[in-house]
């Protein structure tokens, strides 16, 4: 960049990402002294739509995105500024309330189209099942815990379903470091939870998955309160009661990448964590059979 070096800002939300992206793009492209016409020209656009673009107006996809690289031949420092930039624009940070109220069925959306261009998952979780390995009927007693509609809980568990067949493209890879107590956690029904634990250990087996445990007699782990995606180890999302966050900022995911490296270490895996996960399962089926 003429005069200065390229920063990346972090927006608070999807339109401020567009904006900030928009800049970005322009201000590269005044870099290779082309004006909006000429850039319209060798990508496939018109001048306005490009303005729009620009501007944060307009819609922009990842073959969009990639198109522009190329036709601006960024170096890989600015791809890679870019790239983030545009990513922020598909999973802005909401509140509980404001998924609900948006729609649970349009945020699982939201994170399919984000989700489709990683490579590495990286997840801990200390409450529930990881979402890309629930079931419907898990799913389904989760959401109306939290009280979302029954006319979008179905919607939402279909959604879910897309999302999970990234679980089968061999060239991704998937790390789920579980919390024991997580095994123990009845939802709602003991035998929507027994279902549940023999789904996950078929997981174990899969190549592409790796599934850890977290045994509770190793202690708790600060930090380790609240669970947390980290993808590529380069974006983290890491979610509440009440609020999902989107992180990108470098010395956060550190801390996250250290404390998800740390829960593994103390976990047990392989024929261990079936161990685990059939005990569980023996305990809330002898429970279910008394009940």
């Amino acid at each position: 960049m003429a005069g200065g070096r390229l920063t990346f800002h972090i927006p608070p939300n999807t339109q401020r990402a567009k904006i900030a992206l928009g800049k970005t793009l322009r201000s590269l492209r005044v870099s290779r002294s082309l004006t909006s016409k000429q850039l319209g020209e060798r990508v496939g656009f018109s001048q306005s739509h490009v303005s729009k673009i620009e501007n944060g107006h307009a819609k922009l996809t990842r073959q969009d995105l990639d198109q522009i690289a190329k036709t601006l031949e960024l170096t890989v420092d600015e791809e890679t500024i870019v790239v983030r930039q545009f990513e922020l624009t598909l999973l802005p940070p909401l509140s509980m309330r404001a998924v609900i109220a948006h729609g649970v069925e349009n945020r699982q959306r939201q994170i399919r189209d984000y989700e489709k261009y990683i490579r590495v998952f990286d997840q801990y979780e200390p409450t529930v099942i990881p979402g890309l390995l629930q079931l419907p009927g898990y799913t389904r007693e989760l959401l109306r815990w939290f009280e979302v509609p029954e006319n979008d809980i179905e919607a939402a568990i279909s959604g879910r379903r897309e999302r999970q067949e990234v679980l089968t493209q061999r060239q991704r890879s998937f790390h789920f470091v579980i919390a024991e107590s997580v095994l123990y956690t009845v939802v709602s029904s003991r035998e929507v939870q027994v279902e549940q634990l023999r789904w996950l250990s078929m997981h174990i087996k899969w190549d592409n998955v790796r599934i850890g445990i977290l045994p509770t007699v190793r202690g708790n782990i600060p930090g380790a309160l609240t669970g947390f995606t980290i993808y590529d180890g380069r974006f983290v999302s890491t979610e509440t009661v009440v609020i999902e966050q989107f992180i990108s900022n470098a010395d956060s995911i550190s801390t996250f990448v250290r404390l998800h490296t740390l829960v593994a270490e103390r976990s047990v895996y392989g024929q261990e964590a079936l161990e685990m996960i059939n005990r569980a399962t023996t305990h809330l089926e002898l429970n279910c059979e008394e009940s």
